[in-house]
């Protein structure tokens, strides 16, 4: 009888622990379904009460069959291509994003402080938790994102992992090549490829990763590294706006006319020049000009530029002139006391002229006086000269009178034969 009676107490025992054990099983199928859809509707078939944030969860859709599987296996199937992690506490499943929860410690953690064996197996073959305190933080930057990259595994011993990723420009989607990717907690960096791929090895915890370039702005990120991972950069153009700049050049400031080959002689400036026969000839001045010649002793013209006489066109106020000179040259046509000026265009000689093959020479004449009576006159071994200025109305008009004349007749008349005869020689005549 007391066998009947051990005999069902064994098999009572092994169906309870069987019971217990087909509890933890599930069994449940799962079609092109979100993480959170496929949580729920395994909260639904199970007695686990699910504690998960959605911003975690990305876009992507999960399916699979299970058919009395481990809850464990099933939320590996599900997490397997996320950065997800999750702790069971009997009836509860807390989802986490990277890291996971210690619930016990390490074998090695309560070796002997002399044993110096079991500490080197305890820093080579345990796993350090990755802390960070936004507060109690190094880096001062509590204005920065922090990312995560990766989820820890109970399983990897590395104290190094993998940061790889692309840098673009935001605005045309291109990558953006020799951006540098500085560590600045680390003192270390690379530079982007020309595909705008970088690579970096950091440790894992807390790395503070500073992106710049040349014509983008700066980009820093907290990036705690968990396992290997991606991380993009989308870079904004930066553009600098100055404001408008005038330069304001004073280079030309003295310059009334771009005009190459051109000379001006004013008509006072040429009383410091040595008289001709005790009078002002402006023409006279102008034949010591660069280019400009005479025609010869006794002759009429000038030749500019080894031109003929008859290639030059003479204005006075703008009329033509044809005979500037009288006698061989010895007499000029224009009075001293008249002319103000004479301009020589010797090249690139304005339109408004017409033309002309050697020069033009453009003689201008004074303004007469509007405020008060003016008058000069000279008297001269064969010449004698006189101008008047009279104002009509005050500082309105005026009438300026010249007149000149020559008296070589009466010179001449008085020389005897033997003088003529000279005279003649000189000028063959």
């Amino acid at each position: 009888m007391k066998k009947y009676i051990i005999l069902v107490l064994i098999f009572t025992f092994y169906g309870s622990i069987y019971s217990q054990e087909k509890e933890n099983l599930f069994s449940l199928e799962i079609n092109d379904l979100s993480i959170e859809e496929a949580l729920k509707k395994l909260e639904n078939t199970s007695q686990y009460t699910f504690y998960f944030s959605i911003k975690w969860f990305n876009n992507g859709k999960v399916s699979g069959t299970y058919t009395d599987e481990k809850l464990t296996t099933i939320l590996e199937d599900i997490f397997k291509n996320t950065d997800l992690n999750y702790f069971i506490d009997k009836t509860n499943v807390y989802v986490l994003q990277n890291r996971i929860v210690y619930n016990e410690l390490p074998k090695s953690f309560s070796a002997p402080i002399n044993d110096t064996a079991s500490i080197k197996e305890k820093k080579t073959n345990t796993i350090t938790p990755v802390f960070y305190n936004k507060k109690n933080s190094d880096l001062d930057n509590s204005f920065i994102e922090t990312v995560r990259i990766g989820k820890s595994n109970l399983n990897n011993l590395r104290s190094k992992y993998i940061l790889t990723g692309y840098i673009k420009q935001l605005s045309s989607n291109l990558p953006i090549p020799n951006v540098t990717v500085y560590v600045k907690n680390r003192n270390v960096g690379v530079s982007t490829n020309t595909n705008g791929y970088y690579k970096l090895e950091l440790p894992k915890g807390e790395n503070l990763i500073e992106v710049s370039s040349i014509g983008v702005k700066k980009q820093v990120k907290r990036v705690l590294m968990f396992n290997d991972g991606q991380l993009n950069f989308n870079l904004f153009e930066d553009v600098e706006e100055l404001d408008e700049i005038v330069l304001d050049g004073e280079q030309d400031e003295n310059i009334e006319e771009a005009l190459m080959g051109t000379s001006e002689i004013d008509s006072e400036e040429s009383k410091n020049i040595p008289l001709v026969l005790g009078e002002r000839n402006i023409l006279k001045v102008a034949a010591t000009l660069p280019g400009i010649t005479t025609a010869g002793e006794g002759a009429t013209g000038f030749n500019v530029r080894g031109g003929k006489t008859d290639q030059n066109l003479i204005l006075l106020d703008d009329a033509v002139i044809y005979n500037p000179s009288h006698f061989f040259g010895i007499f000029q046509a224009l009075n001293p006391f008249t002319t103000k000026s004479l301009k020589v265009y010797k090249g690139s000689i304005p339109s408004e002229f017409g033309g002309r093959l050697s020069s033009v020479f453009d003689i201008k004449s004074k303004e007469g006086s509007v405020d008060k009576f003016k008058g000069e006159a000279s008297i001269g071994p064969i010449t004698n000269n006189i101008a008047l200025e009279v104002p009509v109305i005050k500082s309105k008009s005026s009438i300026m009178v010249g007149g000149r004349s020559t008296y070589s007749d009466w010179v001449l008349k008085s020389l005897d034969d033997d003088d003529l005869k000279k005279v003649r020689q000189i000028f063959m005549i």
